[in-house]
């Protein structure tokens, strides 16, 4: 924990009463008066006491000068032996000194007491003093670039919040993400810190889908105080790791609406109930010009009230890949935080080489230069392979700052080195040396830091050590620190163990002499734990001791006040999701004890997060004390115990087709310091069209103990626009590959092209032609990397050309082999719960020469599934004058099913079709595969089948239903008129057309939503298990007296092969040939593309061979006068002209 302390102005309004002048005895009077003749120092008091001597006699006593508080310290606070001759007057100055961590939340006053020497009479002086409330809270975003990779990985945001002001202070955080990351974009969480203390918040997301597709975002942080004053912001960039990705423009920040990072414009206009009326603009801009592009970035607000323009966040540059230069607003993050206006440059000398340099003034203000500067900064930096953390090479880094507010100049040289850069371990290493100087009394110390990490795994094992060292007058953020952090995991096959060893002390140092005494702290803690996954359940329970010291100067003296705490707790955390819901619950809870009170104290706090679809709830506890500094803090307070309480619901809706966009959420605290809170923040969105979005939002909140709510509406819009690009030099590509059969690499009359060849250019897909040709046509000028995919036991390395003309190259395939593989998931006590896929995962593996070669795994891990058009499944089971279990409108069937069968072993095999069929264990037997009444995780549609006891009354009252197929089978089912219910289940029953390799071709026969009567496989035996279907169709239930409805065809699973319908598709026929070819000798699983896109997984097989099958297409080829869908059309044939329409 890192605390900052700066010296504190305190404006101290003294105050005393009528008597305070004339308090007195029969012999002596006392007053105590602030002397307003001697100008005040910051945090100190000058008064006068006044003894005057009533009677004709020598007066002897004793005056003692006391404070009612520790945070009030009176100089001359020993008892003095006053002498008054006879009718005397006497004046005596006091002086008291304002502490650093006084409260302005705490009465104090000055008392003066006179004490007779003989008669023990005594007359006592008061003066009371109020403390000026000073707000000085400072917001600390400790990472500004976070990394994903997958989807279930955590975006993780630590902000620390300092509070060096002299009153407690809630603070409310607004997160502004974009939609793909939070359906509510605005996200509000609110904390409480007390004076002199810091907190630290971590804001969590978990990566999905919709982010994973993101090339890079931006997350806008702003922290408010309680009246809506701005504390600071941040803006976090995101950025995903990847094998391979599509060419962006590199990042620009966005502070007003980062959902869409370059070429927009956003006008809006702010107003409150403090009449603090805001218009502000924001635009950016960014245009590709040859090899280079120019950016820019615009932030202008006008405050009516004082009629002041402010310009911050705002830049013009130019960068290409080996130089750039960038003016305005300049922002640096290292051992010193540099910010300010000014102007920054970067210049590669090669590859592998970048020299960075900067130089400006510390003024956030771009075009008010009558804005004060705190002074001005420099630096200059060389990297070698983009430095320690994410290569094998090193950054030399030189400082210097000028703090004209605190009159002292810094210089840093800094070096980070990668000395051992594997697999399974890692170590870095950096130093740091300073000095540090005083241009006001000409003090100068030297300083220096030091850095060791390391990291290794092996199969179970991980560990990590990071270790940091500075001194007390090291001029970086971080001086007098030592930080140690180590810690081992363990993954076993159901359980997750983990032990650490954390240590972290603080003990900075000044060279002012007039300034004050900085705190030293220092925690050490030590903490084990297990954790264990059960389904979509997750379980973790840590131990955790801690050890907690901090010394804090005693006013102005070298003097300091040790503090200490020890607690043991014991943590137990656990979370729930599924399609649904989302739960979330933690308790943490212990005993503590303190210098102050050696007593065991129970302490605990409980945090709770529930979602469900558009409705989410948070909710805080915390009893007593949890950190040293809020014991500290809370010596004064009335509340003996401490306790913090925060519920906090909130929606978030889409509507109007999602053009219309609805976030509203509230939060109510309570706690030892303010009674009742209340805040609330909503946003409206409407896309107006794809580029242009009206918004308006409000925030609200109020206090028990402020003077007035504070409410704010802002409204406006955002108009965004599509790239920019000028560039007159562009050069065609043209490749062509071939089957170097030969193996010499040479291009040959024996050589035949490689047919439907997938390759990647710079992250763009490409198939090759039936000539084994690819074209990319106008390119700029740039290095290019050209990589085959492997596929059908060929494969070529990756190449990097330039291309500067129009090219033209040949790529030969080499023969290789096949490696089979399975995955299997390991979770740790940091996993999230994620749906635990097999399909789709990357594969990378790298020979012995350095060739790297990609493929990813197949979609249903066991199976290969010929997914076609599917629409004749889900266009049956959407008809309403059709009884049955229904399909969502747009519901993607294919998408369920790979799923329903990558996560699921089949729930039945069975061998034979219609009264024939019998169950089978083992799948070589076996002609179907069925999953059947499985939760699929998904929406899937309405489940209209539901069952009674068979010989009830109520299922016998039950209207009967009959009809004819079309080849005049009769079937009879009860229909009951009325609603089903929404499900999530699913059925998918699939024939076994063969074998690739050992995994079985499936092809689809049929599928259908819900759970009910899954089981029945001829559909006149649902009366007989006393199943009955509910309908809306007003046509089914007046017909089901017993009247035959003919061709009302409800397919089941044991009818597809006795119905023209059931024909495969012509893309199921063409797949199905690509598979029997190569079933004999090979197996395709892992070379499939991405299943997710495709469907199919045997897009690139090649060579295929006819069949003779005959496809649905072919079908309606042969016989002109077939109607599709005729059955659903209400038509008594399938052939145009041989019947008529049903009345």
């Amino acid at each position: 924990m890192r605390c900052y302390l700066a010296k504190i102005s305190f404006s101290i309004f003294i105050y005393f009463s009528i008597f305070s002048i004339q308090a007195q005895t029969n012999m002596v009077t006392i007053s105590l008066v602030e002397n307003t003749e001697k100008q005040r120092n910051i945090g100190m008091i000058d008064a006068i006491v006044e003894l005057k001597n009533l009677s004709d006699t020598t007066i002897e006593g004793s005056l003692e000068i006391l404070s009612t508080t520790e945070s009030l310290y009176v100089l001359q606070n020993k008892p003095k032996t006053i002498i008054l001759n006879p009718n005397e007057s006497l004046f005596i100055a006091i002086k008291a000194k304002i502490s650093t961590l006084a409260s302005s939340e705490n009465s104090a006053r000055l008392e003066a007491h006179f004490t007779l020497s003989n008669s023990k009479e005594k007359t006592s002086a008061f003066l009371p003093i109020s403390i000026k409330e000073q707000r000085l809270v400072k917001m600390v975003v400790q990472q500004t670039n976070l990394l994903y990779e997958q989807v279930g990985d955590s975006l993780q945001i630590p902000i620390r919040f300092l509070n060096d002001g002299n009153s407690t202070q809630t603070i409310t955080i607004l997160a502004n993400y974009p939609e793909f990351v939070a359906k509510n974009r605005i996200e509000n969480n609110t904390i409480t810190i007390k004076a002199h203390t810091d907190s630290l918040l971590i804001l969590k997301k978990e990566i999905n889908r919709e982010i994973l597709k993101q090339e890079e975002f931006s997350i806008a942080i702003r922290s408010l105080y309680q009246n809506g004053d701005i504390i600071g912001f941040a803006n976090i960039r995101a950025n995903p790791i990847k094998q391979s990705r599509r060419y962006k423009p590199e990042f620009v920040a966005d502070y007003s609406n980062p959902f869409s990072p370059i070429n927009q414009i956003t006008t809006s206009q702010q107003t409150s109930n403090s009449h603090q009326n805001v218009m502000a603009f924001y635009g950016n801009a960014q245009a590709e010009i040859n090899k280079g592009t120019v950016y820019t970035n615009l932030d202008l607000n006008w405050w009516e009230q004082s009629n002041q323009t402010f310009m911050r966040n705002t830049w013009i540059g130019y960068k290409e890949k080996i130089f750039g230069v960038q003016v305005g607003n300049i922002s640096k993050f290292n051992d010193l935080n540099l910010i300010g206006r000014g102007i920054e440059t970067f210049y590669k000398t090669s590859t592998n080489t970048k020299i960075e340099a900067g130089i400006l003034e510390k003024s956030y203000s771009v075009i008010d230069f009558s804005t004060p500067s705190t002074g001005q900064s420099a630096w200059i930096s060389f990297t070698n392979k983009e430095g320690w953390d994410k290569g094998k090479g090193y950054k030399t880094a030189a400082l210097f700052d000028n703090d004209s507010n605190e009159a002292i100049q810094k210089a840093l040289v800094t070096n980070q080195f990668s000395i051992i850069q594997k697999p399974n371990f890692s170590l870095q290493t950096g130093t740091a040396i300073s000095t540090i100087n005083s241009t006001e009394n000409s003090n100068q110390k030297l300083g220096a830091a030091a850095e060791v990490n390391l990291q290794g795994k092996t199969a179970k094992l991980f560990y990590n050590s990071l270790n940091y060292f500075s001194s007390g007058y090291f001029a970086g953020i971080k001086s007098g620190a030592v930080n140690l952090n180590e810690s081992i995991h363990v993954n076993l096959e159901k359980y997750s163990f983990w032990l650490s060893a954390n240590h972290f002390s603080f003990a900075p140092k000044t060279i002012k002499t007039t300034a004050y005494f900085l705190s030293e702290f220092s925690n050490t803690q030590l903490s084990t734990g297990i954790s264990k996954r059960l389904g979509t359940l997750f379980f973790s329970l840590s131990l955790t001791s801690i050890s907690e010291i901090r010394k804090e100067p005693v006013l102005v003296s070298p003097l300091f006040q040790e503090y200490k705490m020890n607690a043991n707790r014991v943590t137990i955390g656990g979370n729930y999701f599924n399609h649904k819901h989302s739960l979330n619950l933690s308790l943490e809870g212990g005993f503590f004890t303190t210098n102050l009170n050696p007593k065991q104290q129970l302490h605990f706090k409980t945090n709770l997060s529930y979602t469900w679809k558009f409705f989410n709830l948070t909710s805080y506890y915390q009893h007593n004390n949890f950190y040293l500094g809020e014991i500290i803090a809370a010596q004064q307070q009335v509340e003996k115990t401490y306790f913090n309480c925060i519920i906090s619901p909130s929606i978030q809706m889409n509507l109007l087709n999602k053009k219309l966009h609805l976030r509203a959420g509230i939060m109510y605290s309570r706690n030892s310091f303010i009674s009742n809170t209340l805040q609330s923040n909503s946003r409206i969105d409407f896309d107006w069209n794809k580029n242009l979005n009206l918004f308006i939002n409000n925030f609200y909140s109020d206090f028990s103990n402020s003077f007035q709510p504070v409410n704010t509406i802002q409204f406006g819009l955002t108009q965004r626009f599509n790239p920019i690009q000028i560039d007159a030099s562009k050069s065609d590509l043209e490749l062509y590959l071939f089957y170097d059969t030969t193996g010499n690499g040479v291009l040959d009359s024996n050589n035949k092209p490689a047919i439907n060849q997938l390759v990647i250019i710079n992250d763009k897909a490409f198939k090759t032609n039936e000539h084994g040709i690819i074209k990319y046509k106008r390119l700029p000028s740039g290095y290019y990397e050209i990589r085959p995919i492997n596929s059908n036991e060929w494969h070529a390395p990756l190449q990097k050309i330039k291309i500067e003309k129009t090219t033209k190259i040949a790529i030969g395939l080499s023969r290789t082999s096949t490696i089979k593989g399975s995955i299997r998931y390991f979770s740790t006590e940091n996993s999230f719960s994620i749906n635990q896929k097999i399909a789709g995962l990357s594969v990378i593996l790298t020979d012995s020469s350095g060739n790297v070669f990609y493929t990813k795994t197949d979609e249903a891990g066991k199976f290969i599934l010929l997914l076609g058009d599917l629409s004749h499944i889900t266009d049956a089971h959407v008809d309403e004058t059709i009884p049955g279990s229904k399909f969502n409108k747009g519901f993607d069937l294919k998408k369920a099913i790979i799923s329903l069968v990558s996560n699921n072993e089949p729930t039945e095999m069975t061998k034979g079709f219609g009264p024939s069929e019998t169950k089978v264990s083992n799948p070589d037997e076996a002609e179907k595969f069925k999953w059947l009444a499985l939760d699929s995780k998904m929406d899937v549609g309405v489940e209209n089948v539901h069952k009674l006891e068979p010989n009830s009354e109520e299922f016998k009252s039950l209207n009967v239903y009959k009809y004819k197929d079309s080849r005049g089978n009769e079937f009879s089912i009860k229909v009951k008129n009325g609603d089903g219910e929404k499900t999530t289940f699913l059925s998918f029953i699939g024939a076994k057309l063969g074998k690739v390799g050992d995994k079985p071709v499936l092809s689809v026969m049929t599928s259908f939503p819900g759970k009910n009567g899954a089981e029945v496989t001829n559909r006149n035996d649902f009366s007989k298990l006393g199943y009955y279907f509910t309908t809306t169709s007003k046509e089914v239930i007046e017909s089901s007296t017993g009247q035959i409805a003919e061709s009302k065809t409800i397919f089941k699973f044991e009818e597809f092969d006795n119905v023209n319908e059931s024909l495969p598709r012509q893309q199921t026929v063409d797949q199905l040939k690509r598979v029997m070819k190569m079933s004999a000798k090979t197996d395709i699983g892992n070379r499939i593309s991405d299943m997710n896109k495709q469907g199919a997984n045997i897009q690139y097989i090649q060579n295929p061979i006819d069949t003779g099958i005959e496809s649905y297409e072919d079908f309606e080829k042969h016989n002109k006068k077939f109607i599709p869908s005729w059955n659903l059309k209400h038509l008594l044939s399938p052939f145009a002209g041989e019947g008529k329409k049903k009345k």
